[in-house]
């Protein structure tokens, strides 16, 4: 074997060295991306639910009459004045 042979090999197996580092680096970034893909379904998901339920409240609120609600507490209040003011 001459001295270019061994230098090919030498090269050929450190090439061969850095594509299984960048294979297993990659793996692991996968790894790390499907864990984030994961939260950001789950955050989605919760999310989605979320506004869900801020529509179903605020068609509640819209259903409630605000001016009768306001006068019942009106009057809720001027009852308790009332028994103080006796008291």
């Amino acid at each position: 074997m001459d001295l270019n042979t061994i230098v090919i090999l030498g090269l050929c197996v450190v090439l061969f060295i850095v594509l299984i580092l960048l294979y297993i680096k990659d793996s692991q970034t996968n790894k790390k991306f499907d864990r984030y893909d994961h939260i950001v379904t789950d955050n989605i998901n919760e999310l989605f639910i979320i506004k869900k339920e801020i529509k179903a409240l605020k068609e509640s609120v819209d259903s409630i009459d605000i001016i009768n609600l306001a006068d019942t507490i009106d009057e809720i209040i001027d009852e308790k004045l009332k028994k103080y003011r006796e008291n």
